[in-house]
């Protein structure tokens, strides 16, 4: 990066929970930026502290423009009981969902929403298809791609509005979008169009598209995280926390090459982790398939509203008070994940949650009667047994550490491939989002990870996919490799093999050639381990040599080795269209088309490109995830 010219490198983490943006003047050594270097926002109309991630939360009018967008959207809604054109919160799972436009969950009470109510912070106070009960809420009637549009649309204007009054507008500027390492590439595509149609650069080298637990890892790296301590003396907080500290461990060596660690990025809406190791450059290797769910601080939430205030409330009252005392039940709502952020594994008090004089006034006398009756004559508060607390915890907090067991297996089987004598690599788990937080998920991961790893928790890890999209930013090559997450390729006609391949498959080409139909032709295998930039070709043929365009259908497995495209575990996930260029007044035949397919993996999204041998030109080509 020496000689660069000075630029702006910009990153958007849009969340299930919240979004916020957050940029740096280029370091153009390409080393860290230290984190004091990278501006961010933590000040949002309407909140009331700061932060650096507005709420995902959209206030349409009729028209379906924007009226107000994050704490300002939700407090309008809240406080006045504004609806427009329709009110949206927690709405970034429907875009994996593949939900349309519609109410809340019939189960859970409109006015807090599936997704995870209308509280506070997301954890501090995929795959990748969530049911909608996970997707958030949308009453709008608008297209999810609509909402989030619309939304990135108003983060973007701030955004550029802050880099401008810093004084660097006529500077450059590189956009980095994160999104969860399990969505699909269609997720992907998707996000990125809809981020283009809400005013960010559509060229795809000023906007691309990143992993939010890869870059995650690069702030883990640049921040130095100190090891969280879960050992036989007890529980350690992060550099600069509040917990009892524990000298032991802090400050020894953890990145020498060889070593290995797990992401673990735990939100509102997903947890996503990922397997990364240290090169002896002090670059990165993914050494595992991505992992992860819809296991999230808003689960726990959504929980604690269906199996706790609609059971003691009961569900018609709860949904007549989000009617008429919108601003009561988000404050309740608040308190509610407060005090699950510092429920502590040893705790053995109840919990609890006040009812404001407001919404215990709003209370019709059955549902005080039925609240006192739940907990033994207490109808001020909402009392929860420590036993109880634990359990609306696990509903997310046993898939985590399921999750990252998994993982740890995972690389305790790749260790057994050494050779004798070689030394065992140290392992670490970071724990990151705004859910890593929360001290139970600390301990419980703790206890996972014991005797196999060492747990860290970075200092503000709720900044870590925010901060490190920034890092990956400035220096995308710390990342040198990626693993196959599914087995890809084209369906083609192959060589036909008698020995292998049914009669009903074989096709005779002019030229008397056996070749079978519907072959799946493998580019890349699930877990194959793939360097940045690896490029796959296939010679394909046009039909006709005077064609314009070809279209190949594109194919994705969990299986190694599929073989043809109508395989049970195999599904067409999209297609690439290659744009032949006018050959002039020269005749071809089709087999004197060649065309060299090149497609490249390996990177956050997979790109093609095609060259035309017969004509020697770089035709354009373009891959449509569909799927």
């Amino acid at each position: 990066m020496h000689g660069a010219a000075p630029s702006i490198v910009a990153a958007v983490d849009f969340g299930t929970f919240g979004s916020g943006y957050a940029w740096a003047l280029t370091n153009l050594a390409g080393g860290y930026i230290p984190s004091h270097d990278i501006n961010c926002n933590d000040q949002w109309p309407g909140a009331d502290s700061g932060y650096p991630k507005n709420r995902s939360a959209i206030l349409l009018d009729g028209r379906g423009e924007t009226l107000a967008w994050g704490y300002e959207a939700l407090n309008r809604y809240t406080d006045g009981g504004e609806r427009a054109g329709g009110f949206a919160v927690d709405f970034k799972m429907r875009l994996a969902s593949g939900d349309g436009p519609g109410a809340a969950d019939p189960g859970m009470a409109p006015g807090v929403g599936p997704g995870g109510g209308l509280g506070g912070r997301a954890g501090s106070g995929q795959g990748s298809s969530p049911s909608q009960a996970e997707g958030g809420r949308n009453e709008t009637g608008r297209s999810t791609e609509h909402l989030i549009a619309a939304y990135l649309h108003e983060l973007y204007i701030v955004a550029r509005q802050h880099i401008q009054r810093a004084g660097y507008g006529d500077l450059p500027i590189t956009w980095y979008l994160s999104v969860p390492a399990i969505w699909s590439d269609f997720d992907r595509q998707v996000m990125r169009r809809t981020a283009a149609a809400a005013g960010f650069p559509a060229d795809a080298h000023r906007l691309s598209i990143v992993l939010e637990p890869e870059v995650a890892a690069l702030y883990c790296m640049a921040s130095e995280a100190r090891a969280g301590g879960f050992g036989p003396v007890g529980p350690v907080g992060p550099v600069g926390s509040d917990g009892p500290a524990q000298v032991a461990g802090l400050g020894a060596p953890r990145h020498r090459p060889g070593s290995r660690f797990v992401i673990v990025d735990c939100g509102g809406g997903t947890t996503d982790l990922v397997p990364l190791v240290v090169r002896a450059d002090g670059t990165f290797d993914q050494i595992g398939v991505a992992s992860g769910d819809t296991s999230g601080a808003n689960r726990i939430t959504r929980q604690f509203t269906v199996s706790v205030l609609a059971e003691r409330l009961g569900r018609t009252t709860l949904l007549r008070l989000v009617e008429a005392e919108p601003k009561a039940v988000n404050e309740l709502m608040r308190a509610w994940e407060k005090a699950r952020d510092v429920f502590d594994l040893a705790q053995r008090t109840p919990v609890r949650i006040e009812l404001s004089m407001r919404l215990w006034k709003a209370l019709p006398g059955s549902a005080r009667t039925r609240l006192a009756a739940a907990q033994n004559g207490e109808n001020e508060a909402i009392l929860l047994s420590a036993a109880r607390t634990r359990a609306l915890l696990d509903t997310s907090v046993d898939p985590i550490c399921d999750l990252v067991d998994e993982q740890l297996s995972r690389i305790s089987e790749q260790a057994h491939t050494r050779g004798p004598g070689e030394p065992d690599p140290p392992t670490a788990v970071y724990l990151v989002g705004g859910f890593a937080n929360s001290r139970y998920l600390q301990h419980r991961l703790a206890a996972v990870v014991e005797g196999r790893a060492r747990l860290f928790v970075p200092p503000r890890p709720e900044n870590a996919v925010l901060f490190g999209a920034v890092q990956y930013g400035n220096n995308p090559a710390r990342i040198r490799s990626r693993v196959a997450a599914r087995t890809y390729g084209f369906g083609l006609l192959d060589a036909f093999d008698s020995a292998l391949d049914p009669p009903e498959r074989l096709y005779l080409n002019a030229e008397g050639k056996a070749l079978c139909k519907g072959r799946f032709r493998v580019l890349v295998r699930r877990g194959e381990i793939i360097p940045v930039g690896s490029e796959k070709t296939s010679r394909v043929y046009p039909r006709e040599g005077d064609q314009t365009q070809m279209r190949l259908s594109f194919f994705a497995s969990d299986g190694d080795d599929p073989r043809y495209v109508d395989d049970d575990r195999v599904s067409q996930v999209g297609f690439v269209t290659i744009y032949l260029p006018d050959a002039g007044t020269r005749r071809y035949a089709a087999r004197e088309r060649a065309i060299d397919v090149r497609t490249i993996f390996g990177e956050t999204v997979i790109r093609v490109q095609a060259i035309d041998l017969a004509t020697g030109y770089q035709t354009e080509a373009e891959i449509e995830f569909t799927a």
